[in-house]
């Protein structure tokens, strides 16, 4: 690392507003410009606040976070990386971060950071690692419909580049969607997902109702392994606690959610779900995602139903939104094509990275 740099890791437990605070800063500010540089806008990243949340919260990780900033500005991070080691499932996992504000690289923070988080990762034992890497839209206005441009990561793409060269490799893509307000009705006539015979839509504004959360559990684990190419990690250990522990942090971090549930009248199973939330009364913005429904329910148009019912959720409870978010990845092609046709756009991507190492090698 170049000198006139120093790295500073977050203490265990240092809240945003102790003295560590500024940290807890430095990675929402590094990460919104980097951010509002790949989408165009800034609403997929947390507040300080928000972090400070994420990481209080251990029931299924452990947290590890450092920042780099510089001496002529000690408390202003300009870089950060994160660890997280699931504790629940993937005994083997480490989830990694790694983001260098664009005016501060080829200094080698990158490198020194990297060098942190693996050390870390190596020490508990962990071989098996994932990483995400943001990906701007390469085609703007397309439809969610519409192939991906090859290859998935352009080549210029800085952190593809410092990756690769790190034995990383590219699993799948997923593609980030954006449906803008009010150019587009939340749910008129040409939007509406037509009811489907042999079910009915249940909204839960208090969570998860006792009786659904086994079967919105085991909806919500169906995708990951794919998604993580075969890497055993928390993102597919969904249980009823899960269920509770992801409304609690959401919570905690100040948003606002609701979920819509599709019965399947004739045995009384749920067959898919959509979850809605946005990050406070205050924001621009919101987020709809859904479940892929169970494998004896697809193909019926069960989730542009419940899509457009979120939709309409949305519409009487923040009538003032701007942007809805939802995603979609390859074995959600349920999602995909809801999404267009309710008029999603893609805004961008997250690319899925994966890499095994020896025990003895970073």
């Amino acid at each position: 690392m170049a000198p006139g740099y120093e790295l500073v890791e977050l203490p265990a437990g240092a809240g945003v507003d102790g003295p560590y605070g500024w940290i807890h800063e430095g990675l929402a500010a590094v990460s919104r410009t980097d951010v509002q540089r790949t989408y165009g806008d800034a609403d997929l990243v947390e507040s300080a606040a928000g972090y400070a949340a994420l990481l209080a919260d251990t029931s299924r990780y452990v947290h590890y976070r450092a920042v780099v900033a510089s001496t002529e500005a000690p408390t202003t991070a300009v870089a950060h990386a994160s660890v997280d080691l699931p504790t629940v499932d993937g005994a083997d996992a480490a989830e990694f971060g790694l983001l260098v504000d664009a005016a501060h690289r080829g200094r080698g923070l990158g490198r020194r950071l990297y060098d942190w988080a693996s050390s870390i990762a190596l020490a508990a034992g962990r071989t098996s690692w994932v990483t995400w890497l943001d990906v701007p839209p390469q085609r703007p206005g397309q439809s969610p419909a519409d192939p991906w441009p090859d290859p998935a990561i352009p080549d210029a793409h800085a952190g593809w580049g410092f990756a690769r060269a790190r034995g990383w490799q590219f699993e799948v893509l997923t593609r980030l969607f954006v449906l803008s307000l009010p150019t587009r009705p939340y749910a008129g006539p040409d939007q509406a997902g037509a009811p489907v015979p042999g079910y009915r839509l249940e909204t839960w504004p208090d969570g998860i109702p006792p009786r659904w959360r086994g079967g919105y559990a085991a909806l919500m684990g169906q995708p990951w392994e794919q998604a993580t190419g075969g890497i055993d990690s928390n993102e597919g250990a969904w249980d009823e606690q899960r269920v509770l522990d992801e409304a609690r942090s959401a919570a905690d971090r100040g948003q606002t959610e609701l979920w819509i549930g599709a019965i399947h009248e004739p045995d009384e199973t749920l067959a898919g779900v959509a979850n809605v939330g946005f990050p406070g009364p205050a924001s621009a913005h919101a987020f709809l995602g859904a479940t892929e429904p169970g494998p004896d329910h697809r193909g019926r148009g069960l989730t542009r139903w419940l899509m457009a019912a979120g939709l309409a959720e949305l519409a009487r409870l923040r009538p003032d939104l701007r942007r809805v978010y939802t995603w979609g990845i390859p074995d959600h092609p349920e999602t995909v094509e809801a999404a267009a046709a309710l008029g999603y756009v893609v805004a961008g991507a997250s690319a899925t990275l994966t890499r095994q190492v020896a025990p003895d090698v970073g």
